[in-house]
């Protein structure tokens, strides 16, 4: 398989810092939204993989013969990464619009705890390297995210904040999601040819 273009990734990159800056600001937060933007744009898409390699986990159960297991590790990591990266802006965004890190807010300690379990769920998994239990550890994490979502309160969080926008910040979010679903779509492929180029 061929490696992507370096020049997508950079075309991709360049539009999400476009879209950042030309955003609108919004009534409350004014350009503190921002960062906002970028934090749920990165965190959707970081959960969006992690339920996507929750899912290749679940197919390994079903089909024996199935080798994805180094996918379901590299689309799990990623969703990690940029799941983490969400979380880091997160804490821009808390500075930002509340002159603090919110340490106690529901959403900042299930972030840490779904970083924090998917990173021992992986390592586990690569010590343990059982074909069969190895995929569905990484699921563990989507299950605590999945459920937490739905119990926990939110805090700082406004309920549905996307979802009762405006349609140019609602729009601002989706194009950020989509140009960050690019550039993972981009990574994954990058780390496909790099694996079959190894083999």
């Amino acid at each position: 398989m061929r490696f992507p273009s370096p020049w997508l990734l950079i075309a991709l990159l360049a539009t999400a810092a476009a879209v950042t800056l030309l955003a609108p600001e919004e009534r409350t937060l004014a350009a503190g939204i921002r960062p906002v933007y970028v934090h749920v744009a990165l965190t959707w898409t970081g959960m969006l993989l992690l339920v996507f390699a929750a899912l290749l986990g679940l197919l390994a159960q079903f089909n024996s013969g199935w080798r994805g297991t180094g996918r379901q590790a590299d689309v799990f990591l990623l969703g990690l990464a940029f799941f983490g990266l969400g979380f880091c802006i997160s804490l821009l965004a808390g500075w930002v619009n509340w002159g603090g890190i919110p340490l106690r807010e529901p959403r900042f300690i299930l972030s840490v705890n779904v970083l924090v379990l998917g990173l021992l769920a992986f390592a586990l998994g690569k010590v343990l390297a059982h074909p069969r239990l190895s995929p569905l550890l990484l699921a563990v994490p989507v299950i605590l995210l999945l459920a937490s979502t739905r119990l926990q309160s939110f805090g700082l969080h406004p309920q549905g904040p996307v979802a009762s926008a405006p349609l140019p910040i609602r729009g601002t979010f989706y194009l950020l999601f989509l140009v960050f679903l690019g550039c993972a779509g981009w990574l994954l492929c990058w780390l496909t040819a790099r694996r079959s180029s190894v083999q």
